[in-house]
């Protein structure tokens, strides 16, 4: 096949890398519990992410893939988000986030609802000048920028995005170029987040493929 009819193979539904701190090792293999993440605020997804020694990784993770392989496409700085209290409001926290001279500022950002994982984030991104303002870091909490480095490679992906462009098929999955070969599941340019979507797709794409091969042999007979 020429290049113009394949799009080159990308990870999918893998971790992503930042280079961590000495200081994040004691919170790797640890969850950040019910969070939100984006990259364009119109596509906000909430769960759960992993810390890891190579960075972040999880469904959550996953679903915001797309969108971050978009920015390495247009060349732009690979940014993801991260509201680490979806459930609570900027005034909520402002209100929990008061210095105080009878408590330590672990004991405060504990009582907010930051547990050690979130507040070992929030040490590691937001400059320590700002944790004793509340303003500031409740901010920061709502809306943790992240300046990531990349994917996982794509041999430990569960999955890849890439392959064959629709332009090249006909409505029946049958390369125009080679109109003996037919092509389904991750041979084609597409991508979906895991859990089931991955293999509803193959075994669909994997139906049609397998109708139009008996129909161009039907034709030839």
């Amino acid at each position: 096949l020429s290049s113009s009819e394949i799009e080159t193979f990308q990870p999918s539904n893998a971790g992503v890398v930042y280079p961590w701190s000495d200081y994040m090792q004691s919170v790797f293999g640890q969850p950040l519990k019910r969070v939100d993440a984006w990259v364009e605020p119109s596509v906000k997804t909430q769960g759960d992410i992993v810390i890891t020694h190579y960075g972040l990784e999880s469904g959550l993770i996953y679903k915001q893939g797309r969108s971050l392989r978009q920015l390495i496409q247009q060349s732009q700085p690979l940014v993801m988000y991260l509201d680490l209290l979806p459930d609570q409001s900027i005034q909520q926290l402002v209100q929990k986030l008061q210095p105080s001279k009878k408590q330590s500022t672990a004991n405060i950002w504990r009582k907010a609802g930051l547990d050690t994982a979130k507040s070992s984030l929030l040490r590691e991104f937001v400059n320590k000048a700002l944790w004793s303002d509340p303003e500031q870091l409740a901010q920061q909490i709502k809306h943790l920028k992240i300046e990531l480095q990349g994917f996982r490679p794509i041999e430990e992906a569960i999955s890849c995005a890439g392959g064959v462009k629709e332009q090249a098929l006909t409505q029946d999955l049958q390369l125009k170029s080679h109109p003996s070969v037919f092509c389904c599941g991750e041979m084609l340019d597409w991508d979906a987040p895991t859990g089931g979507y991955l293999l509803t797709a193959c075994f669909a794409t994997g139906r049609a493929a397998g109708e139009g091969v008996h129909q161009y042999l039907s034709d030839l007979l």
